[in-house]
């Protein structure tokens, strides 16, 4: 499980499996939000994934051609 913080508070307690897909729609979001006030931004999201094992998710198992 890995904590999920949001502004100093605990949001969430999730499986590490899905910390990859919650952090792509935070980021989403954000940049959803961020293209209406027309100002420039810098999102930085660097994930660990490449360092470890991934095993698909349910939403995404036999999504790749594999």
């Amino acid at each position: 499980m890995r904590t999920i913080i949001e502004n100093d508070r605990v949001i969430d307690e999730i499986p590490t499996i899905q910390t990859l897909g919650l952090l792509g729609d935070h980021a989403t979001a954000y940049i959803e939000e961020a293209k209406t006030t027309k100002v420039p931004f810098l999102m930085y999201l660097a994930h660990n994934y490449p360092h470890s094992t991934v095993v698909p998710s349910d939403k995404w198992k036999g999504n790749n051609g594999w």
